[in-house]
């Protein structure tokens, strides 16, 4: 979150500021995030980075809401939203033969609405997901994703086909029938965020006595930004 020493806008600190490479995508696909509190300060995570990327989208802090329609602000229906499902790290496994994203019950992915991401480590994310029942009530949906995340080896995930919640939805916005533009345009944005935080770490080695192991911040040695399939962050 916003603090004095960050952006008022992207919440991150000068040096990882990428306000000025923010696109606007207008997607079909209303998006809402929910992030862990802890994970909100996180300077690493990219939650704020996405729904600012996408103009109309809910992006909430907190750990639990009533309900879709209270968090929206607005009335919805709960049967044409789906959740990007965490499952737990010993059931996860990608299937090279799966579809990209599909319903965990088996059945052909909906036209759906909305889409929810949870914003946090795997531990985090789980809590948001427990906190709120409301969410058993949408379609849960696992992305069977085969492209390591961009984060590694910047922040250590659970898993190598985690991905940060940025990722995560610009490959669900793909399958969920979005132009390749929009997927493209938010993979870009990460790129450049990741390219800012390598810079720093960069110039954190630089400047270090030489022979001496720089350690790693204690944000970088946290899981990765989405308890999903994807992480995130």
């Amino acid at each position: 979150m916003a603090t004095k020493n960050t952006c008022s806008n992207c919440w991150k600190e000068p040096t990882l500021c990428v306000c000025a490479m923010i696109p606007q995508i207008k997607t079909r696909t209303r998006l809402l995030v929910l992030q862990h509190p802890q994970e909100a300060r996180n300077q690493w995570g990219t939650a704020r980075l996405l729904t600012l990327s996408v103009p109309g989208s809910v992006h909430r802090v907190g750990l639990s809401w009533p309900s879709l329609a209270k968090v929206m602000g607005s009335p919805v229906q709960a049967s044409r939203w789906g959740v990007l499902f965490l499952g737990t790290l010993k059931q996860y496994k990608p299937v090279p033969e799966a579809p990209g994203l599909y319903p965990l019950n088996g059945k052909k992915l909906p036209k759906l609405e909305g889409l929810v991401l949870l914003d946090g480590n795997w531990k985090q994310s789980k809590t948001l997901w427990w906190r709120n029942p409301w969410l058993l009530r949408l379609h849960r949906l696992v992305l069977n994703s085969q492209a390591p995340s961009l984060y590694t080896p910047l922040r250590r995930q659970p898993r190598k086909a985690c991905l940060s919640t940025i990722e995560a939805a610009a490959e669900c916005f793909s399958f969920l029938g979005e132009s390749e533009q929009t997927s493209a345009a938010l993979k870009q944005l990460f790129a450049s965020f990741i390219d800012l935080a390598n810079h720093r770490r960069q110039g954190a080695l630089d400047s270090h006595p030489s022979g001496e192991m720089v350690p790693a911040a204690p944000e970088l040695l946290s899981n990765t930004d989405h308890g999903n399939n994807s992480r995130s962050a």
